[in-house]
């Protein structure tokens, strides 16, 4: 018992100097028309954080115009990176920006739209265990034992459902903006 107190008291203890940490990290900043490579120096300067990033992926973001007194770091880089297809984490003293993967900008949609459905086989047995999946994502559910799904989807354009289950066919369905979807899979 007194191993797993001094355990949890250490635990304890690191977690609150992150926290604290995380808040002595406030910067001050004015900048008009700036690249976020000038500002990345600039918070480098300020913060003494490293950030690190490829080149090629920072470029785009130009004509910055930020003006923070005794502001969270992170409130400055979600104002930076803001519509820009980046993100950014924060592992102990290092930043790293990177592309947003498509999985989070689908996440991060603001409306989503619910799609319920059921999946047969040709015979009209419903089949548990097939795997929807929204086509060129991992955004997925599979159906229950009565062969029924429910799945968020973004609002899009166009979305086609990816519907796959050993033994049968993969079937793509675009999805046409019905509540309720059946699907027929073949052998």
């Amino acid at each position: 018992m007194m191993k797993f107190l001094i355990l949890f008291l250490c635990i304890s203890s690191f977690q609150l100097s992150a926290n604290v940490y995380s808040q002595i990290a406030k910067v001050s900043l004015e900048v008009k028309n700036a690249s976020l490579e000038q500002v990345i120096q600039l918070l480098e300067k300020e913060s003494g954080y490293i950030f690190l990033y490829e080149d090629a992926q920072i470029e785009q973001v130009q004509d910055l115009e930020l003006n923070f007194k005794d502001e969270d770091l992170k409130v400055v880089l979600d104002e930076c990176l803001q519509n820009s297809g980046l993100t950014y984490k924060l592992m102990n003293h290092t930043i790293v920006i990177s592309r947003k993967n498509i999985n989070d900008q689908v996440r991060m949609t603001p409306t989503k739209l619910l799609l319920q459905g059921i999946v047969k086989d040709a015979d009209g047995h419903v089949l548990p265990g097939v795997a929807v999946v929204l086509k060129e994502t991992t955004l997925g559910v599979a159906t229950d034992v009565e062969g029924r799904f429910t799945i968020e989807l973004p609002k899009a354009d166009s979305i086609v459902l990816v519907f796959s289950f050993v033994g049968m066919q993969t079937k793509e369905v675009k999805w046409r903006g019905e509540k309720e979807l059946n699907v027929v899979l073949e052998e």
